[in-house]
């Protein structure tokens, strides 16, 4: 990470698809370190994984919306 976010060469979106595994993406709408847009990037390129948006949250989720974040983390390792 750097000051104005990830650096471009570090970025492993192009590698996403390679993942064979079940994948919870969860994001808080209010991120100011990753903004929110990323996640249609990563959906490009994982449209099976599942997707959990927080309205009222930034970037710390466990601790902003800890109930919700953890139903929807058990939920998704139950399944």
């Amino acid at each position: 990470m750097r000051v104005r976010g990830v650096r471009p060469e570090r970025l492993l979106l192009d590698r996403l698809p390679e993942l064979t595994m079940p994948v919870l993406v969860a994001w808080g709408k209010s991120d100011q370190l990753l903004p929110v847009s990323n996640v249609e990037k990563i959906r490009a390129r994982l449209p099976q994984a599942r997707y959990e948006l927080y309205q009222k949250a930034g970037h710390m989720l466990p601790y902003e919306v800890a109930d919700e974040f953890s139903s929807a983390l058990i939920d998704f390792l139950r399944s």
